[in-house]
């Protein structure tokens, strides 16, 4: 069966079986919960193409490493919350329009924190806010747990069923899936830049 696999496709095969791809799934949450600005859906998308069950367990760990970021920017906004609004403006995507918007929503309920996932608002904004706002922490994890979840999940199952439903031409034309998929990433970059630019 492996003979009608491109090279390519089980290169990604391996990789996503190996231990660095679960290292990767959880450091890629943590750093876009802190300061990176590209979301762990890049990485776990493809992953879950290449291997649904596995991209299903990647899942959570990003969503793992999001709830320990999130937690690292939380306490550093219940110390010092004014500075972590400056350093949240710094972050390449993010405005203070975004940020404010965050706290408003905040002020009305929790209900705010599964906003995020639609609207497009980092979930770094979330937790920083959530600090300033003296949310207990044990209620933090819980939201942000879930918040994160609710589309961490969706993207690794969204990607499996595209895995599942093109299987032959995913492992026969890998080099052209993953081309127009680096294209499709660029273009929502582009086009989010251009939404939310300050």
């Amino acid at each position: 069966m492996d003979s009608a696999k491109s090279p390519l496709f089980i290169q990604l095969e391996n990789h996503v079986l190996s231990r660095t791809s679960l290292w990767i799934a959880f450091l890629w949450g943590f750093a876009e919960a802190t300061l990176f600005f590209i979301v762990p859906d890049v990485y776990l998308i493809l992953m879950s193409i290449i291997h649904w069950r596995r991209g299903v367990l990647e899942a959570f760990l990003v969503v793992l490493g999001a709830v320990v970021g999130g937690s690292v920017m939380y306490w550093l906004a219940v110390s010092d919350g004014a500075m972590m609004i400056r350093v949240l403006d710094a972050v390449p995507l993010i405005s203070l329009d975004m940020i404010d918007s965050v706290s408003k929503g905040l002020d009305v309920g929790f209900a705010t924190f599964f906003k995020g996932p639609v609207t497009g608002v980092p979930f770094k904004i979330y937790a920083v806010q959530a600090g300033v706002h003296h949310i207990p922490y044990f209620i933090f994890v819980l939201l942000a747990a879930a918040a994160r979840l609710e589309r961490i999940l969706a993207v690794a199952i969204i990607g499996g069923f595209l895995g599942n439903g093109f299987k032959r031409f995913v492992q026969t034309r890998t080099k052209g899936v993953v081309a127009g998929y680096i294209l499709m990433w660029a273009a929502i970059y582009v086009g989010y830049y251009l939404q939310f630019r300050p």
